[in-house]
């Protein structure tokens, strides 16, 4: 019996619920069964588990059993299967297409191209020699490297590393891990706690945030040490007893206000080589080569852009800055 609780119930949802159109529908049934996710090639017959405790060495082929992996598996093919686990290791030395769930908490490397119709959860590390192509979600906490284009059609969660040529998700990217991408990042939104990244090229989407929520701990800060100058900072009788209080409150006060607001350190610089391009834009700890264009922009703490601020609607920046902006009048 086949499993039918993948895209095509999926898509058949969405379009009863009115979520999408026919038309989107038809595209999507295209798109997949481009991409051979759809079903329609890999049935999974028995429900029994196609599993390798030890160490062995297959051709590869269409598999019509899930395929776990708590010891060592080689292909020397590629392969198409219903769903695939691996605790162990694995290596394809081709293409792998999987129409349900993967899941990886061990090691799993594929030579040639990646197709994966359901979720995919990774505590471990896979390398695709490939593309890698994701319809459903992506939540990574471990080791991801493609080496050519990720593409997802679903919302993706990285609290590990990712390593990419290029990102296209047509959904959130949500990062509290590390990315370093050759080429551009293209997303519906595009959320990051900061860090030490690297985009080569440039960040499109809807809606960029960097490192936003450190932003009001930075101007509790400021207002606490504002506040001190505005009562004490001119009053002699204070003496070294002022210098004691003005020391806790630069050194002392962010340490409370780091625990209150579960920030532990001071993140790194997200670098974008090239520009940052949104509806929506609120970035802290970034440096921009190129230029930032959106309609609102708001610019936090650590923000080094050597471009301009091109911006259509609002634009909020730190009183003691020097940004080029420029509004666009369209």
């Amino acid at each position: 019996m086949t499993d039918r609780n993948t895209l095509e119930d999926k898509l058949k949802q969405k379009l009863a619920n009115g979520e999408i159109d026919q038309e989107e529908f038809d595209s999507m049934m295209k798109k997949f069964a481009d991409l051979d996710l759809l079903s329609s090639r890999v049935e999974s017959g028995s429900r029994k588990n196609y599993s390798f405790s030890g160490s062995k060495t297959i051709e590869g082929g269409e598999i019509s059993q899930p395929i776990r992996v708590s010891g060592k598996l080689n292909s020397t093919g590629s392969i198409s299967c219903p769903s695939i686990s691996v605790s162990g290791s694995a290596t394809i030395q081709g293409a792998l297409t999987v129409v349900g769930p993967s899941k990886i908490s061990g090691s799993l490397r594929i030579q040639d191209d990646a197709k994966f119709g359901s979720y995919f959860k990774l505590s471990g590390m896979t390398e695709i020699g490939g593309s890698a192509y994701f319809t459903d979600d992506l939540k990574v906490s471990g080791k991801l490297l493609v080496e050519e284009k990720l593409v997802t059609g679903s919302d993706m969660k990285i609290s590990g590393r990712l390593d990419a040529d290029s990102i296209n998700s047509e959904a959130r990217i949500k990062l509290s891990g590390k990315v370093t991408v050759a080429n551009n990042i293209i997303a519906e939104e595009f959320i990051t706690s900061g860090g030490r990244s690297l985009v080569e090229g440039s960040i499109r989407a809807t809606t960029v945030e960097i490192a936003k929520k450190n932003r009001p701990k930075i101007e509790q800060q400021k207002e606490i040490e504002d506040e001190f100058n505005r009562e004490f900072g001119d009053d002699e009788e204070f003496g070294s007893l002022g210098s004691f209080i003005a020391n806790m409150v630069t050194s002392f006060v962010p340490k409370v206000l780091n625990s209150t607001l579960g920030v532990n350190r001071v993140p790194g610089i997200f670098t974008i080589k090239q520009n940052i391009e949104a509806d929506q834009i609120d970035i802290s700890y970034t440096h921009v080569g190129g230029d930032v264009i959106g309609n609102d922009i708001i610019i936090g703490p650590d923000v080094v852009i050597e471009g301009r601020i091109k911006y259509r609607n609002s634009i909020n920046v730190p009183e003691d800055s020097s940004y080029k902006i420029e509004k666009i009048d369209e």
